[in-house]
């Protein structure tokens, strides 16, 4: 499970709200700033993110496979977004 926090001010030392990281104290994959909105149940997901996709990967289902080649389909479009915006 990955470090996460959610706050309703900003942290001190960060000046975030909330964010997702692999482990505590490490650089955080996900940040949430001052004036963006994340719920609970996003980052509950955010956080168990490894142990779903292992869930889905091992899965013998058609709905598991759909759902993989859905995150995998969407990981590509979106880098392909950062690299066209850099």
């Amino acid at each position: 499970m990955r470090h996460v926090y959610l706050r309703r001010g900003l942290d001190v030392e960060s000046g975030q709200r909330g964010g997702v990281a692999e482990a505590e104290g490490e650089d955080y994959e996900l940040e949430i700033g001052c004036n963006s909105n994340a719920s609970p149940d996003m980052l509950s997901l955010c956080a168990h993110y490894d142990e779903i996709v292992e869930f889905l990967v091992r899965a013998e289902s058609p709905l598991a496979m759909m759902l993989c080649k859905s995150i995998d389909a969407e990981r590509a479009r979106l880098r392909i977004n950062l690299e066209r915006a850099v």
